[in-house]
Order: C-alpha cells, then sequence, then structure tokens
C-alpha cells in the first residue's frame, strides 16, 4: 500500500507499507489523502481496514501485538499484548481460541483451539480518551501436536533387575526420570519405590512438543531367613525339621527333601542347604547355611568341643556303644575292644 498526501499519486509520497499484523497513522496536511493498494494471488487473508477521522481527535499510535509469532500449537496458551497508553481501553477478539473476547487491560493470555489444522486470529482495538480508535491484529495457524509413545517399561521391576531399553515413537526426543540413561532404565539406579518415565519429543517443523509419561515401581528383594539346621551333624543323626520365612518357598540342597534334612542321606561332607523365596513381583532372595556332616565313629569326623570348662553332657548323649573298631585302643584302656568315639578339645587361652 502506497499512500499520497493530496488527491493523486501525483501529490507526495506518504510511505509505503507492507505486511501482516501491522499498524500505522498518517495525518495529511490539507483534506486529501490517496491509497493506493496491490495485493498478489498466493495467499488469502482478512484485508484491510482504515479509520478515517478528522478534527483534533486522532487515533491512538497502537503496536503491533506481541508476540507476533505465526505458528501455535495445539492447547498452547500465549500471552499478547500491545504498548498501554494513559487513558485507553482495550477490547480483544480472538477466533479459534479462549477467551474469545475481552475488554480491559492491553494484555490477554489465549489458550488455543484443541483441534488442529485451523487458522486462527486475535484483534485489539484500542479506543483512546477522546473516542478516537485503531487496531491490530495477528493471524496465526493452529498446528497439531506430534504423536508420541515409548514401549519396553515394565509395571514392575525388582531392585537387581537387568536395565530394560525403552522403544520411542518418533525417534529423536529425550526421556527424563529416576534410573533413566539415554534410553536405558536401570532398575538398580532407580532404587525402590514408585517412579514416573517421561519421554518428550518436539517437532521441528512446527516447534509443537508432547510427552509420553509412564509409572513403573521397583520392588526390593524380599528379606529370607533359614532356621532349625545346625552345622554340624553326625551321619547317624535323625533328620530335622527346618523352617523358611516367609513361608512359601522351596528348599533345596543334598539330603533335602521337602523342609527336612537328613544327614544319612547327605552324607559324610560339607554341604549348602538353601532356601529360595519369590514374592507376588516374582523378586527372589534366597538363604544358604553351610552345613557339615561327619561320622564321628572313626577318627577322621572326631567332634570339635570347642569349650569343657564347666562342661558335661547329658547322660548317654555320646557313647560307644555300636561304634566301630578304629585304630587301636588307648594305652589306659585295660579292658574292652577297640571301639572309640574321637572327640577334639580345644584348650582355653591362657589368662
Amino acid at each position: 500500500m502506497w499512500i499520497y498526501d493530496g488527491p493523486d499519486t501525483g501529490s507526495s509520497s506518504m510511505g509505503g507499507y507492507s505486511g501482516e499484523g501491522m499498524t500505522f497513522n498518517v495525518t495529511s496536511s490539507g483534506t486529501c489523502l490517496t491509497f493506493v493498494f496491490i495485493s498478489d494471488a498466493n495467499f488469502n487473508r482478512a484485508g484491510w481496514v482504515g479509520e478515517i477521522s478528522c478534527g483534533t481527535c486522532f487515533p491512538p499510535p497502537i503496536t503491533p501485538i506481541s508476540p507476533n509469532d505465526t505458528s501455535v500449537c495445539v492447547n498452547e496458551m500465549v500471552s499478547y499484548s500491545v504498548d498501554n497508553h494513559v487513558g485507553s481501553t482495550y477490547t480483544w477478539t480472538v477466533v479459534n481460541g479462549s477467551p474469545a473476547s475481552f475488554s480491559g487491560s492491553n494484555t490477554l493470555d489465549v489458550t488455543w483451539s484443541s483441534t488442529g489444522g485451523i487458522s486462527g486470529s486475535v484483534k485489539v482495538v484500542e479506543t483512546n480518551g477522546c473516542g478516537a480508535s485503531d487496531s491490530s491484529e495477528l493471524v496465526v495457524d493452529i498446528h497439531d501436536l506430534p504423536v508420541v509413545s515409548f514401549s519396553g517399561l515394565l509395571a514392575d521391576y525388582c531392585i537387581d533387575d537387568t536395565p530394560d531399553t525403552l522403544i520411542p515413537s518418533p525417534s529423536g526426543g529425550v526421556f527424563a526420570g529416576p534410573g533413566m540413561t539415554d534410553s536405558i532404565f536401570y532398575p538398580a539406579i532407580a532404587g525402590t519405590g514408585s517412579h514416573t518415565i517421561t519421554y518428550t519429543f518436539t517437532d521441528t517443523t512446527t516447534g509443537c512438543s508432547n510427552q509420553d509419561i509412564q509409572n513403573t515401581d521397583v520392588h526390593p528383594l524380599p528379606t529370607v531367613t533359614l532356621t532349625g539346621l545346625d552345622t554340624l551333624y553326625d551321619v547317624n543323626d535323625a533328620a530335622v525339621t527346618m523352617t523358611g520365612t516367609p513361608a512359601g518357598g522351596v528348599f533345596s540342597g543334598p539330603g533335602v527333601t521337602g523342609n527336612t534334612f537328613d544327614p544319612a542321606v547327605a552324607g559324610v561332607g560339607i554341604h549348602q542347604v538353601i532356601y529360595n523365596y519369590s514374592d507376588a513381583f516374582g523378586c527372589s532372595n534366597a538363604d544358604t547355611i553351610t552345613t557339615e556332616v561327619r561320622d564321628y565313629d572313626f577318627k577322621a569326623g572326631a567332634r570339635i568341643i570347642p569349650d569343657i570348662d564347666n562342661w558335661c553332657s547329658v547322660d548317654g548323649q555320646y557313647s560307644t556303644i555300636g561304634a566301630t573298631a578304629d585304630e587301636s585302643r588307648g594305652s589306659c584302656w585295660n579292658t574292652g575292644p577297640n571301639f572309640n568315639r574321637w572327640f577334639k578339645f580345644r584348650r582355653p587361652p591362657h589368662r
């Protein structure tokens, strides 16, 4: 648009103007103004509006709406404003956004439509104290948010589970949350508890971002104990009943049947007996006790008695009856066969 200060294009030029969303004021030196407007056929826009006033009440010098970005995202909230002039009032009109209209200050927060692929606009009319007005308008394109998701994250993990690689769609975004390193979730690093994992992707063409948010729980390993098993047995000792806590786990090892340990079945040697328990989340832990089965009918299986100070066994707890001849009888034994039970005694430390 070209403007001339007079009745035709031969008059003095007052300037040329081109673009969207701009406003300007011109004042004739006389009684005439000439406007020449040329438009191409590439785009369809709302057009332009001219307000003409005569006398001493001139339109206010309204400024372009800021920010002047012509691309916005679905449901995006943008704070718009124009310069504030003392004594002026401002009336806003919004298309495909909310609020649809507002009268008051020189600023307005607009939340754009939840539907993308359409255009919207925000317009403000400033009216000064003497009743003259001018306006500024901004047309925007409202873009859909990108569709964002990721897979590979389980709802529940055990603290000792192996890491999982998460698969984003589309790629090129950023994962965030406890236990995340790039696209890998590490339960042990996240720690026990509930965690929120977020994948954020920004469309570089529209500048619009979206997220997929998922939750996962990392569970501690159960505390498991095995009781009822001694560390030393004679091969002829009776089977013992073991207890596993929490109940419902599985005992395993030589000589183990169900929850019993039979030294005779285990045989002479050092054995590991294991109680393994898995909770409702599949988290497993175990308690292991090492026990030794000896045949103290023979010297090689002699029991160790660590302290005999003020010590007395129950009558008949140890007996040579039924023992097997093993090596020579003691030199001080005057009678009897070479039947022995073998023990090792540890003297107490010197005082």
